[in-house]
């Protein structure tokens, strides 16, 4: 069967079994949430509707993720306009360097960089990605 025909459970994916997707110390609460995704019917549903077009998608096109953002976000600024960026230390997608960049682009208080965190921050460190949603949201 084609890759793109597949379907999976969305957790099964070949991105979430890598770093990109998995604290090494993963939180009890972020293990309850992970485990929604294998018992909650709601997203079961949807994640065995899930193939691998989006990814095969992203990896065929991946060019546009090296557009330079730079100026867009500078425009923003200039105009007063915030922009925010929650990073987890364990993505395994950004150097220490560019979240360093990052951080003087945006500006000190709009990135947060967390520990014991990977691509999901809502699910890693949702405690804290909800307080910087309600901070920054006032």
């Amino acid at each position: 069967m084609p890759i793109a025909n597949r379907k999976h459970n969305a957790y099964e994916g070949r991105a979430s079994k890598s770093v990109f997707y998995t604290p090494k110390k993963i939180s009890d609460e972020a293990k309850t949430l992970y485990g929604l995704f294998r018992t909650d019917t709601t997203l079961v549903k949807y994640a065995a509707q899930m193939t691998f077009e989006g990814p095969k998608g992203f990896w065929e096109h991946e060019q546009y993720t090296m557009m330079n953002l730079r100026q867009g976000i500078q425009d923003l600024r200039s105009k007063k306009i915030n922009v925010y960026g929650l990073y987890g230390k364990e993505d395994g997608l950004y150097s220490v360097t560019q979240i360093g960049k990052l951080t003087q682009l945006l500006g000190e208080g709009n990135l947060l960089y967390f520990d014991n965190c990977s691509h999901n921050v809502f699910i890693d460190q949702q405690n804290e990605f909800l307080k910087a949603m309600k901070n920054w949201g006032k």
